[in-house]
């Protein structure tokens, strides 16, 4: 991982202010405010992975656009891409947004990863 947020880094001094990167159903890494998070995937049984980036940059989209922060929006956005693996085909798997929150729990979904901040 310490890799990975080295790679992460190299970007942010070409001034890329937020580097989010995916690895599939493994973790998902921030870089932002110069801190890099960890956001372990959610756990489901995948059906079809087709689409499922553009489900997460989509719900991505959504939710920064709605106001929230980059770690909300990171979180929405792999919760989102879990619903939609669980589905086959592309459009079709795109969920609606209240299927992907937190899969009808009225928590927030941060509480459903495991999330750690690697410099502090």
């Amino acid at each position: 991982m310490m890799l990975l947020q080295s790679r992460l880094h190299i970007l942010q001094d070409k001034g890329i202010e937020t580097v989010i990167l995916t690895l599939g159903s493994r973790v998902g890494m921030v870089l932002h405010q110069d801190k890099c998070l960890i956001i372990e995937a959610p756990k489901v049984v995948a059906i079809d992975t087709t689409a499922a980036g553009d489900v997460f940059n989509g719900a991505l989209v959504v939710s920064l656009s709605e106001g929230n922060d980059v770690l909300t929006a990171t979180s929405f956005a792999c919760q989102a891409a879990a619903v939609s693996v669980t589905k086959m085909g592309a459009q079709a798997s795109a969920p609606y947004k209240n299927e992907g929150a937190c899969y009808g729990r009225k928590k927030s979904c941060i509480k459903n990863y495991s999330i750690q901040w690697l410099n502090e």
